[in-house]
């Protein structure tokens, strides 16, 4: 019972975007270049770059997060608090 208020506290917990966005931030920390997931993804590693940007402007697709996101063996969660 206790652990699961503490862990409650949690919850509710942001985590705010890297300033390079989550996609080059994750790459990064897989060790993995643009080339890498660019051949994951089936695109060039400029388009991966692109992708990149776009995300980190707020300007990219849920489609688009979803296919990088398996790409790198990753869930993409769309909770969002109210």
């Amino acid at each position: 019972m206790q652990l699961d208020a503490k862990i409650k506290g949690f919850a509710d917990a942001q985590t705010p975007m890297p300033p390079t966005g989550w996609i080059k931030a994750i790459r990064l920390a897989l060790g993995m270049t643009l080339q890498q997931l660019a051949n994951k993804l089936s695109i060039t590693k400029q388009s991966v770059s692109k992708l990149e940007l776009r995300e980190q402007e707020g300007a990219i697709t849920l489609k688009s997060l979803r296919e990088v996101a398996h790409a790198l063996d990753m869930d993409l969660s769309q909770e969002r608090n109210p």
